[in-house]
């Protein structure tokens, strides 16, 4: 609600989603009322993307405020369109945004669209090729982002080759990461326990690999300061946490949240989790685990350590980039 006392078009994005939340909830058709509002909010958008002082913010958060009444409405052909038109409409701008509230609110707002958006844009290995035919510049960011995926996850396997023992004890003294903390419950416990319940698993798809990726970027930025104030910083966190009645039942979206809020002024890195999240959610599960699991045992050692290869890290992003050529 602070974001809408700044930029109106939330307020009829608000309108138009609970009326198709009331539709839905009461089992009926979509009513003349909720095409209207929904209409509204579309004709909202279009007015500031042809005003001579046009707000980028309030045309992202327009769309964005579309897209999820689609997603309540299931129209996929329309959430595809408005999913299409903001990636352009990034590109086009360069970034999202450069007020940290917005960027809190398109990350948050993106991560809950869980595989969705990947399969409207591309489509996947497992739910066929998208609606319309994929964006030639859509498809060359992905790949790109891919590479940087690939890099990554090399990076981690070299670093677990290299120094696994040094990693644990390391690990074991740090509030953050040791094997009994927070984090490291919320992050292992998908990996190790899957759930079998549809609605969580759905909700989950996303948040979790972006909570392991933005900790893993995190904790990389961590490693060109001085270990003081790293330790500082993990110990911080790990307060906050428990301040913040985080618990090692809670979601992955519970961490998410708290990093995208106090980490706001930092989005750059946040927007970069997302991209690379997209990328994961391109990969059968059973391959975005093993991913997740590398990245992850750089953290947070628990177990055996993951059984990869560089070759295996390629075939991981290739499988991604499946069907998708320039």
């Amino acid at each position: 609600m602070p974001l809408a006392s700044k930029f109106p078009v939330l307020i009829q994005c608000f309108i138009s989603l609970a009326s198709r939340v009331f539709d839905r909830k009461e089992a009926l058709p979509e009513s003349p009322r909720s095409i209207r509002y929904h209409t509204r909010v579309v004709q909202l958008v279009h007015q500031e993307m042809q005003s001579s002082e046009r707000d980028d913010d309030s045309v992202i958060l327009g769309i964005l405020g579309a897209m999820v009444s689609n997603l309540v409405a299931r129209s996929r052909l329309e959430f595809g369109i408005h999913a299409r038109g903001l990636t352009n409409f990034v590109r086009i701008r360069g970034y999202p945004s450069y007020d940290p509230d917005v960027m809190a609110h398109y990350v948050s707002t993106s991560l809950m669209w869980g595989c969705q958006v990947v399969e409207a844009l591309f489509g996947s290995p497992t739910s066929g090729p998208p609606v319309q035919p994929p964006c030639q510049d859509d498809v060359s960011e992905f790949l790109v982002t891919k590479n940087t995926l690939v890099a990554l996850l090399l990076s981690a396997q070299a670093h677990i080759e290299a120094s696994s023992s040094v990693l644990r004890t390391s690990r074991s003294t740090s509030p953050l990461f040791n094997s009994n903390s927070i984090f490291s419950s919320i992050a292992w416990r998908p990996l190790l326990h899957p759930t079998t319940n549809f609605w969580k698993k759905a909700f989950e798809i996303a948040h979790h690999p972006f909570l392991i990726l933005y900790l893993y970027l995190l904790d990389q930025d961590l490693s060109s300061i001085s270990p003081s104030i790293r330790s500082e910083t993990e110990t911080s966190l790990s307060s906050d946490f428990l301040t913040r009645n985080i618990t090692k039942t809670s979601h992955c979206a519970c961490i998410n949240w708290y990093l995208l809020t106090k980490y706001k002024w930092e989005s750059e890195r946040a927007y970069l989790a997302l991209q690379l999240d997209q990328v994961m959610l391109r990969m059968r599960e059973h391959h975005r685990v093993l991913a997740l699991k590398l990245l992850l045992w750089n953290l947070c050692p628990f177990g055996d350590k993951p059984d990869t290869t560089r070759e295996m890290v390629f075939a991981l992003g290739d499988e991604a980039a499946d069907g998708l050529r320039l």
